[in-house]
């Protein structure tokens, strides 16, 4: 019966963190700090790019530049699920 348990809570546990992680991706932009252009970067450049609290190092797609990128909030009016 605990290995059920521990199953359970374990599943829940991932569940958890992906969706916790997919709304985190679809909820934050990114404006570059060299051309001010805010975008949302691709699920492989986001979680793979070097991060801070506030920041990420990340290439912007509109004028290549290589940078710390401020994350931004997307207004909560935009459906993201």
């Amino acid at each position: 019966m605990s290995k059920i348990v521990g199953a359970t809570v374990a599943t829940v546990a991932v569940a958890s963190l992906m969706v916790w992680t997919y709304l985190e991706y679809a909820g934050t932009e990114y404006v570059c700090n060299k051309c001010n252009q805010q975008y949302q970067p691709q699920p492989v450049q986001w979680s793979m790019g070097m991060h801070l609290p506030t920041r990420r190092h990340m290439k912007c797609p509109h004028c290549g530049n290589w940078g710390w990128h401020k994350r931004v909030r997307v207004p909560d009016d935009r459906d993201f699920i």
